[in-house]
């Protein structure tokens, strides 16, 4: 009987083994500022931020505790690495307080530590210490980009203060851009870059960059959704690349009727397709560059399409009277979802698309002088 408990016992320690695996991993948190005591943190598993952009609404699968005694913890298992994102504590509006990206790992213990700053710091794993890294890296941009834009929020600027500043604005966040993307493009196959990709991709802009970026893609990295979203805007955005023939769109004009830039794309005429929204601020600071333009080439074989991004048919049409656009438009109301966009892989707007008169592409993006220039070149 003693040899079969013994026996009984040595099968359980083994199934508990066999459960874990060597997967268990733990999440040890320090929160130094005293007045997040009592607040929640978030544990949100990995998740694709193609769906949440899609989405909003949609519940990212999480779990969740609380900060006592200036503590907190989080445990589970893994069978291979991944990563997941915490959110420490709340500050006076509601928001998270700070936030992390921890990588999971097999049998990793990992220290998350917030400081009175509520600037946090990841340890533990090789890969945890690769996140922390970039972190670092990208803190002290930070802290100088917020220092520059509170200054110049004041409104006490001369205007070639104010322009220098814009400047290095402008300079600061290239720079971190590029750290992103230098960091995502050599880590690509590691769970410690994959809540940076998407983002990545979109700021990587060029067709070049964003398949330099994934170059490198192997095993896991090419089955995450993100990825698979990336190779897809590739894939149109070489299809709707500077040279290549227009691609057509069919949406509807704001009285409801089937409208297609094949109307008036590739019939003799340079075409101006113009993806834009009424709650886009950039695109109302940049129409009265683009109604100038339509008022100066309109009768020099020029014309414009414009492809809304709205969602509520009110305001969109109330934007194209207020803001004077006298042209054609477009548009589904989807948002985001717009069909339209998506053909052409547009994820920022305004975004430009100037046709010539066969319907070749013959730029991306343009706006401002450069657009411009251009049509004084193409229509003297």
């Amino acid at each position: 009987m003693r040899n079969k408990l013994l026996a009984a016992a040595a099968l359980g320690a083994a199934l508990l083994v066999s459960a874990c695996g060597g997967n268990a991993y733990r999440i040890d948190g320090t929160v130094e500022d005293p007045s997040l005591e009592g607040t929640v943190v978030y544990k949100v598993a990995r998740f694709s931020i193609t769906d949440l952009i899609a989405d909003p609404t949609q519940q990212m699968p999480m779990d969740s505790t609380f900060i006592t005694d200036g503590k907190y913890a989080f445990s589970g298992e893994v069978s291979e690495p991944d990563y997941c994102t915490l959110y420490i504590g709340k500050d006076a509006g509601g928001a998270p307080a700070a936030h992390a990206t921890v990588v999971l790992e097999p049998g990793a213990k990992i220290a998350v530590v917030t400081g009175v700053d509520r600037k946090t710091r990841v340890s533990g794993t090789p890969s945890n210490d690769l996140v922390q890294e970039n972190e670092t890296a990208g803190e002290t941009l930070r802290d100088r980009f917020l220092a520059l834009r509170e200054q110049y929020a004041a409104g006490t600027l001369s205007t070639e203060e104010s322009a220098r500043i814009e400047t290095e604005m402008d300079e600061i966040r290239q720079q971190m851009e590029d750290l992103d993307f230098q960091f995502v493009k050599e880590n690509i196959n590691n769970p410690a870059a994959w809540e940076k990709l998407y983002n990545a991709a979109v700021m990587a802009g060029s067709l070049e960059k964003q398949k330099e970026l994934i170059a490198g893609a192997e095993g896991r990295t090419k089955e995450l959704k993100d990825y698979q979203t990336i190779v897809g805007r590739i894939e149109r955005l070489e299809k709707t690349a500077v040279g290549q023939p227009f691609v057509d769109i069919s949406l509807e004009d704001p009285d409801g009727n089937p409208m297609h830039l094949s109307d008036y794309a590739g019939k003799g005429k340079c075409i101006l397709v113009d993806f834009w929204a009424s709650w886009c601020g950039p695109c109302k600071a940049e129409m009265p560059n683009v109604v100038a333009l339509y008022k100066a080439y309109k009768d020099k074989d020029f014309d414009i399409v414009s492809v809304s991004l709205d969602s509520h048919k009110d305001r969109w049409v109330k934007a194209i009277e207020e803001w004077g656009m006298p042209w054609h438009h477009m548009s589904d109301l989807k948002g985001w979802d717009c069909a339209g966009a998506a053909l052409y892989a547009v994820t920022a707007i305004p975004h430009t698309v100037l046709l010539g008169p066969d319907g070749t592409i013959l730029a991306r993006n343009l706006t401002g002088d450069d657009l411009r220039a251009k049509l004084e070149e193409l229509l003297p």
